[in-house]
């Protein structure tokens, strides 16, 4: 007979980094088999962690794999709360497959945003339709956001964040890759070095948002133009670009973007260079709404979110709970980066109020705990 094992998947690059500490840790007690979708496998490949990947998500090719592998269904299901419903509906259909199995299901979700479309199918008609038995939250914030959106209560523990847990553990780590990583893009000691987190907000949300990465880009590229022009400092430009991004949704091609710049210099990153080393190279990280702001926060480099004409549908918890400002107009842009690049005094206040932002550890424990509740009731 086969010994009882647990189904883990995730599809998302955010749902790797989140669900990765729990699994390391939860593979050391009982047996596991993990599924690793398209933007998920680069970070388990980073984090050592064994997976599996699947020609496509049916039921059957779940079924098949857990058949193959341990001879019977799973005792529980783990997933992320990550993919949007117009991207993919794999974690959903999978916590249908275990309802109709009678197979315990936890999921883990990894950001302060979109809680309702995680949970909800692509078609009208599809709201909060999909859940977990569990879903495992990040804070007491998270919880009044999530009950707000109609999602219920008895689903939700409070648990933390693993993926900011591993990121405070990991902190001293990364920042002695500092200079090797500024070394590797020739960035110079003189030169301040800003990071741009591109998302897919222009084709995943049209205009709900507001705003779109190309505006956000645009307001960040005149501003250190501006700087530049008056102060003679040296900026280097670094694109982290989303792994649905291309760069043409920034307005241009890289030449195009390179020549526009000027005399800032750019770098364009995909995943060459893991972003956290690119995170610790930086001086400042922009950005609109990604989870790399936060995480950027727990690694104690200046943020600054840019949300040009934002609804409330853009949301970024560091600047729900005002612990940085939300960016709309070029003026308002202009000083914040000014002052964070020119001014040492300002950078150290403007640390101490987005330092503000909570502790997650335990995270990873207070989940694996939740699993074996969840999974043996």
């Amino acid at each position: 007979m086969s010994m009882p094992y647990v189904l883990a998947f995730t599809r998302e690059a955010g749902g790797a980094e989140t669900l990765a500490p729990v699994l390391r840790s939860l593979g050391k007690k009982l047996p596991l088999l993990i599924v690793a979708g398209q933007h998920a496998r680069d970070r388990f490949d980073r984090h050592g962690i064994i997976y599996h990947t699947l020609q496509d998500h049916s039921e059957e090719s779940f079924e098949r794999l857990c058949m193959e592998e341990h001879g019977a269904l799973p005792k529980g299901l783990f997933t992320s709360a990550t993919s949007m419903p117009f991207i993919d509906m794999t974690e959903r259909y999978l916590w249908m497959w275990a309802k109709d199995r009678r197979i315990p299901s936890v999921a883990v979700l990894d950001q302060w945003n979109n809680y309702a479309l995680r949970f909800s199918g692509p078609q009208k008609g599809e709201e909060l339709r999909y859940f977990p038995d569990v879903v495992a939250i990040m804070d007491e914030f998270a919880m009044r956001e999530m009950k707000e959106e109609g999602i219920p209560e008895d689903l939700l523990r409070v648990t933390g964040h693993p993926a900011l847990e591993y990121l405070m553990n990991s902190r001293e780590r990364l920042l002695m890759m500092r200079a090797g990583t500024r070394d590797q893009l020739n960035v110079g000691p003189n030169t301040k070095f800003i990071l741009f987190a591109s998302e897919c907000i222009e084709r995943d949300f049209h205009d709900e948002f507001g705003f779109s990465e190309r505006m956000t880009f645009d307001m960040t590229v005149a501003s250190l133009k501006k700087i530049a022009a008056e102060t003679g400092t040296s900026l280097h430009l670094g694109i982290k670009l989303h792994p649905e991004n291309v760069i043409e949704d920034l307005g241009a091609g890289e030449a195009e973007i390179a020549s526009m710049a000027s005399p800032i210099t750019i770098s364009i990153h995909r995943s060459e260079i893991p972003y956290r080393q690119l995170i610790v190279a930086a001086d400042i990280i922009v950005g609109m709404v990604s989870m790399l702001l936060v995480e950027s926060v727990v690694l104690g480099l200046p943020v600054v979110s840019v949300q040009p004409n934002a609804t409330p549908k853009a949301r970024l918890v560091l600047t729900a709970q005002k612990l940085i400002p939300r960016i709309e107009q070029q003026d308002e842009m202009d000083s914040l980066m000014g002052g964070l690049l020119l001014s040492s005094r300002q950078t150290e206040m403007y640390l101490a109020r987005q330092g503000v932002f909570r502790s997650h550890s335990g995270a990873t424990a207070n989940i694996e705990r939740l699993v074996f509740d969840t999974f043996h009731k």
